[in-house]
């Protein structure tokens, strides 16, 4: 059980599937994507070209957020890569933590905003200092 090891299992996919993290999901999450090389080529490409028209159309949805970062991959950068026939799916047990160069973790993103599935192993303070401890070897 991978969720036991405090690491995530290999990725698998269907060539049809884009798979992001479903955690810190601040509308969506924006950190990570996996799947075909033409999707990704979306994610990795296309930000700064969409840019301007995402800021226009976020006016009126979420004003003063046209550079928020989860809200461009939920409103702009999701429905791009649809429309090219992708499922956009939300991976059910994928986290990972946020590392900081003083070696401080952020390990609360795996709870926070994220779904059951994704958080029920990092309820615990002792569960996830274990989990960490476990990835670093210590």
């Amino acid at each position: 059980n991978y969720s036991n090891l405090g690491v995530i299992p290999p990725f698998q996919h269907p060539s049809d599937k884009v798979v992001i993290p479903g955690f810190a999901r601040w509308k969506r999450n924006d950190r990570m994507i996996y799947g075909p090389y033409d999707a990704v080529k979306i994610w990795s490409t296309t930000r700064f070209e969409n840019l301007d028209e995402h800021v226009q159309f976020i006016k009126g949805v979420r004003y003063g957020f046209g550079m928020h970062s989860e809200s461009f991959v939920e409103y702009n950068l999701l429905p791009n890569i649809g429309s090219k026939g992708y499922q956009i799916v939300e991976h059910s047990h994928l986290c990972f933590f946020r590392v900081r160069v003083d070696e401080s973790v952020w390990w609360d993103d795996c709870a926070v905003q994220a779904l059951k599935t994704v958080a029920a192993p990092f309820r615990s303070r002792r569960r996830k200092r274990k989990i960490i401890e476990n990835i670093l070897g210590r």
